[in-house]
């Protein structure tokens, strides 16, 4: 058993008591650059709107990407899950044709237009946070 000395105990309880949680720690870590985001919005542009819409709220083609329909899908699953479901099924008739660096700025354009706040760090494939830990809530004006 680890033994932390009674100050470190005494922070980690305090940082439970101000609502601090391992989420909390997720959602400071991981994300996306402003800049990947604006790429992923022109390979979205030229890929993806055709079918799922200009602004994300989808078409008879393919589904919304943005809004209630698309959170309550996806906003428990890990980041690197939508990635990879954009990997390998998109766009259709050429899964698999975006490089990784599209798929992750198209992923790092859908969670900024659901409410994600661009930082300093690059998405990557291995980002294992949660697309809610992500999510600051509130989407950007467009």
């Amino acid at each position: 058993m680890l033994r932390l000395p009674l100050r470190y105990s005494t922070f980690i309880c305090g940082l439970g008591v101000l609502g601090i949680t391992e989420t909390s720690f997720a959602q400071a870590t991981a994300g996306f650059t402003a800049e990947q985001a604006g790429h992923g919005g022109i390979v979205y542009n030229q890929s993806c709107a055709s079918c799922h819409g200009a602004n994300l709220g989808g078409s008879i083609a393919g589904p919304a990407l943005s809004g209630g329909t698309f959170l309550s899908q996806w906003r428990s699953r890990a980041a690197n899950e939508l990635s990879l479901e954009i990997h390998q099924t998109m766009p259709p008739g050429k899964p698999g044709s975006l490089s990784e660096a599209a798929v992750l700025a198209v992923t790092a354009f859908i969670l900024q237009r659901n409410g994600a706040a661009p930082g300093t760090e690059m998405l990557t494939g291995g980002e294992t946070a949660t697309i809610g830990a992500i999510l600051s809530g509130t989407a950007p004006m467009t």
